[in-house]
């Protein structure tokens, strides 16, 4: 019943295939989530990413509900059934995590953002921004560009560009295999956290992470998605 549903608003609202159903869940990508947004009244958008990721750019009108913190899951029990609600985070694990919680919940219209922000602004699609841009760039938003990355690929013979977030798992379990080859001399590191460099995740495509693009004499050669092992990583650039 709750699949059906779904697949009937996904008709009203001229998505066709950009609608994908699991349990109750469905996932949208950015133009049919914008669009879902301003076709439902009042709507429950929730933000499960973290204050600091909030306060650097949300979509407007975005309840803040941080998935990781102690009174989360009993913040989105107590949202609305009756009404949809519509999540996202930065790439998409955190929201798929808090909508299965939600449909388990009983909440029979639950949607997430397909590739959350990172999609999001691909597709050049606005944010409410900080207040204070100078504050967000000496916190270290946007230090790394594209011109910097190629200026350091053509520097160095070999070049592994991490794309990485505090708060993911995988990058976690990369981040010691990324350090001991940096140690060792011959391969230069580069790791960009996304949370602070979303526009230049977005110039690279980059929607879900890690991401580690593999440069050799200048030139990109690779490009890795998802937990890699530290011989894959040495590899990638060998």
């Amino acid at each position: 019943m709750k699949l059906m549903l779904a697949f009937w608003i996904c008709l009203a609202l001229g998505l066709g295939q950009a609608c994908s159903g699991q349990d109750g869940i469905t996932s949208l990508p950015p133009a049919s989530f914008k669009k879902l947004l301003a076709q439902t009244g009042q709507p429950q958008l929730i933000d499960v990413r973290t204050p600091e990721e909030y306060a650097l750019g949300h979509l407007a009108g975005a309840t803040l509900i941080n998935i990781r913190e102690g009174d989360a899951l009993p913040r989105l029990a107590a949202l609305d059934k009756r009404r949809p609600v519509l999540v996202y985070c930065l790439a998409g694990g955190r929201s798929l995590e808090a909508a299965q919680y939600l449909q388990k919940q009983g909440f029979g219209q639950v949607y997430e953002l397909k590739g959350g922000v990172l999609a999001w602004e691909r597709e050049k699609l606005p944010l409410t921004k900080p207040e204070d841009p100078a504050r967000a760039s000496r916190a270290g938003v946007f230090t790394w560009t594209r011109a910097e990355i190629e200026k350091a690929a053509k520097e160095h013979t070999a070049v592994l560009v991490d794309f990485y977030a505090p708060w993911c798992g995988p990058c976690k379990k990369m981040e010691p295999y990324l350090a001991a080859l940096a140690k060792e001399g011959k391969i230069n590191v580069v790791r960009i956290n996304v949370d602070t460099h979303r526009a230049l995740a977005a110039e690279y495509a980059v929607t879900e992470i890690p991401v580690v693009l593999a440069f050799k004499q200048g030139k990109q050669v690779l490009r890795l998605e998802g937990y890699q092992t530290e011989e894959a990583l040495r590899d990638a650039v060998r």
